[in-house]
């Protein structure tokens, strides 16, 4: 909440750094370095701290709570092994929840990076 932008900075490229380590398992310390020198990264961390802030907006099981009203739709999940965000424990409780889900763990994925977003982008490109 800093107005001194050299904190700023200082802060949002640790945020970064946090964050990419546990959302790829296999980024490499030079692309996080990268990704600080080309990227907005005050405004990611801003961002992504507001929803921490706010629960992301949902309440406690919100999502568990309603499944029903979602049951029926069709739907993919998509979770890395090693997420350590959104564990796979809970999208397993998510399929289970939600009859006619397909589910999908990689094994060499975390909570995003490129294996994650590749096979999200696969699995939506089923349902056009």
């Amino acid at each position: 909440m800093s107005n001194d932008q050299k904190t700023q900075a200082k802060y949002a490229s640790e945020w970064i750094r946090f964050e990419m380590k546990i959302s790829d398992i296999n980024v490499s310390d030079e692309a996080i370095e990268q990704s600080i020198l080309n990227n907005n990264l005050y405004a990611f961390a801003l961002l992504e701290n507001y929803y921490m802030v706010n629960p992301c907006f949902l309440e406690e099981n919100q999502i568990m709570k309603n499944a029903d009203r979602i049951a029926g739709i069709p739907c993919t999940i998509v979770n890395g092994r090693f997420d350590m965000c959104c564990p796979p424990v809970t999208a397993r409780k998510l399929h289970q929840a939600l009859p006619g889900s397909k589910l999908v763990i990689l094994e060499d994925g975390g909570h995003g990076g490129w294996t994650v977003i590749k096979i999200t982008i696969q699995e939506m490109r089923a349902f056009e």
